[in-house]
């Protein structure tokens, strides 16, 4: 009977050294430090406390949310509101709405997320369900970070009174 061979200390190194690696390796997050799927317990333990569980209404929130949480962020030097939205399988949703005055901001975020996620798959222009201002998305499959992602805004007038960039599971 043979006795199998046994691992010698180099090998026994390197084996450590790759498992203590991987152990440390970053998780790989979806948006910012979470991870689609996460529950608002684990996303409040990932940003070390800083997102707010809140109420909302239904008017609010996308069909199928089941809770939703707030936090502020800063991209950049750009502070944002954020929402982060829950479903029955977890973080599903993320807005992030610019805190800055929306005429002059706006403008500048179109061109960043084009350098960072390329040309939009998609552009669509619309109208406002209500008064008369001019709506427009931009879309990007962003299938190496696991998201799709939207910018919108709304012109009325000339004036750009709102824009909102949108973090969402693709699932």
């Amino acid at each position: 009977m043979s006795v199998p061979p046994t691992l010698t200390g180099m090998t026994r190194l390197i084996l450590a050294l790759t498992l203590l690696l991987v152990m440390a390796w970053p998780a790989w997050a979806d948006w910012a430090m979470t991870r689609w799927g996460m529950s608002p317990d684990e996303v409040s333990e990932a940003t070390d406390g800083v997102v707010a569980s809140v109420s909302f209404s239904a008017s609010r929130v996308s069909v199928g949310t089941v809770a939703a949480m707030e936090m502020t962020y800063e991209k950049g030097e750009v502070p944002y509101d954020v929402s982060l939205l829950f479903g029955e399988r977890g973080l599903n949703r993320v807005y992030l709405s610019p805190q800055a005055d929306p005429n002059t901001i706006c403008f500048v975020l179109l061109p960043q997320l084009v350098e960072e996620l390329g040309v939009p798959a998609s552009s669509a222009p619309g109208s406002c369900l209500v008064g008369s201002c001019e709506y427009r998305s931009h879309l990007w499959i962003d299938s190496e970070r696991n998201n799709i992602v939207s910018f919108a805004t709304m012109q009325e007038d000339a004036l750009v009174t709102w824009c909102q960039i949108t973090y969402r599971w693709p699932y």
